[in-house]
């Protein structure tokens, strides 16, 4: 199922749903024109889904970073935050990327 949210700065879709996950590698080749795609996951899903989905984008040919942070509200820091995003940067991922 697709879902639009809605924000003051525009709208952007969620798909929710079971199995909703082994579509996701066209949904995001089709967003990353760069074939960089950034995958972010925290320790809790990341071991269930992270390596199946990167490494079902990289049979697409799109080029993958897997990052990982640690479970729950005290990993909602600006350290983390700033960790998350040099390790994107680091990868290259630009504006024609995804995450």
């Amino acid at each position: 199922m697709r879902v639009d949210v809605s924000t003051d700065g525009g709208s952007y879709p969620v798909f929710v749903g079971d199995g909703a996950s082994s579509g996701i590698c066209d949904l995001v080749a089709g967003n990353a024109p760069g074939g960089r795609v950034g995958l972010i996951s925290d320790t809790n899903v990341g071991p269930l889904h992270a390596e199946r989905i990167a490494e079902a984008c990289r049979q697409q040919g799109l080029d993958v970073v897997l990052q990982t942070f640690p479970a729950g509200e005290s990993s909602k820091t600006r350290r983390q935050w700033s960790e998350l995003t040099d390790g994107l940067l680091d990868f290259g991922l630009g504006r024609d990327g995804c995450v």
